[in-house]
């Protein structure tokens, strides 16, 4: 009985390595977001995501060099926007795709919503090789570096911020 434990306690443990590890490799960019944004879940914002690059070039003090890449790589001029779906039940979301294409009829359901309605457009998220570190764009304006602790993602650092 004794062995029989013990080979069910490995055995539980090998599992949950298992679960952890792979939850580490598929984790997504909405992930990140949706960790980020949890103080804004009762916000009038609406939430886009349009590949950016923030302007960021070369090196970045505090940023490294392989997660600037991935990033840069992530937002390239081919670079497609990620869909918000996932998130949907939690906050705003819309489509870049339709905003563009129907931008009056875009300004008329932002202008129907209650409060300060607008959009917080979002760029693809760079990820480092074991993605526990991420870099991010938010509305062209801050370069977000954020980093996953205990498996919740927080902000580590604003590496560029403009006015």
């Amino acid at each position: 009985m004794t062995k029989r434990k013990a080979i069910a306690t490995v055995s539980i443990a090998l599992m949950l390595g298992v679960v952890a590890a792979l939850s580490l490799l598929h984790t997504r960019e909405t992930d990140v977001f949706l960790d980020l944004m949890a103080p804004y879940r009762d916000s009038e914002k609406v939430f886009v995501s349009r590949p950016s690059t923030c302007y960021a070039e070369g090196p970045i003090d505090g940023v490294p060099n392989a997660l600037l890449d991935s990033f840069l790589a992530a937002n390239g001029p081919d670079a497609e926007p990620i869909s918000l779906f996932r998130l949907r039940w939690h906050f705003l979301t819309a489509e870049a795709r339709l905003l563009d294409r129907y931008p009056s009829a875009a300004d008329r359901a932002l202008a129907s919503l209650p409060g300060d309605a607008s959009t917080i457009d979002f760029s693809r998220v760079g990820f480092n090789a074991n993605r526990t570190e991420a870099l991010f764009c938010v509305d062209d304006r801050a370069l977000l570096y954020a980093k996953r602790v205990d498996g919740r993602w927080g902000i580590f650092s604003v590496p560029l911020a403009y006015d």
